[in-house]
């Protein structure tokens, strides 16, 4: 073989891009899996364990993790005066994974059935994954109804290639 280093390096080349694939595959399905424990603690209202899975910078921005706890308190005790429920929440898988600043980041949509009286209301929404450690452990910010230039302002960690779709809320036909 005449040239065995260009050889050698298109080989490290392709097995270095097929394992990033994998590798990528593997962190949105970390990213999945840990949005879907986040939609779980949320219907159970879990604020201790929710509070584990909001982004360290917002916890801190937003005054500490007491003052969320707190916050999140507030939002069920209103449901609960106005005879709201949260009856369910389905995550999707992230459609792209971004690597920007250090942190992988990706949207991820939501789907929400919300209850109050005989009503049923389907709400899709977004939010946004964080990973500060290379996709192991995932943070998750809620963006519905938000714009990503407001989210940038206060975290310009975010990259610009997310995209976050617009929420859409739906009356669901009665199931009586």
């Amino acid at each position: 073989m005449k040239h065995p280093f260009i050889f050698t390096f298109l080989c490290i080349l392709v097995w270095g891009c097929q394992s990033h694939e994998v590798n990528t595959k593997e962190i949105s399905n970390k990213a999945h899996q840990q949005a879907n424990k986040m939609a779980e603690f949320i219907v159970k209202r879990n604020a201790d364990s929710l509070i584990s899975l909001n982004y360290p910078r917002l916890i801190q921005l937003s005054g500490g993790k007491d003052k969320i706890i707190e916050y999140m308190r507030k939002i069920w005790k209103k449901y609960d005066d106005d005879g709201v429920k949260i009856l369910s929440i389905q995550v999707d898988n992230p459609p792209k994974m971004v690597y920007y600043h250090g942190l992988y980041q990706c949207t991820i949509s939501q789907t929400m059935v919300m209850q109050k009286g005989d009503k049923k209301v389907e709400v899709k929404s977004a939010m946004i994954g964080l990973s500060t450690d290379n996709g192991n452990k995932w943070y998750f910010l809620d963006v519905t109804s938000q714009k990503l230039s407001n989210i940038k302002a206060t975290l310009p960690e975010i990259s610009n290639e997310l995209e976050i779709p617009e929420s859409k809320a739906t009356l669901l036909k009665n199931s009586n």
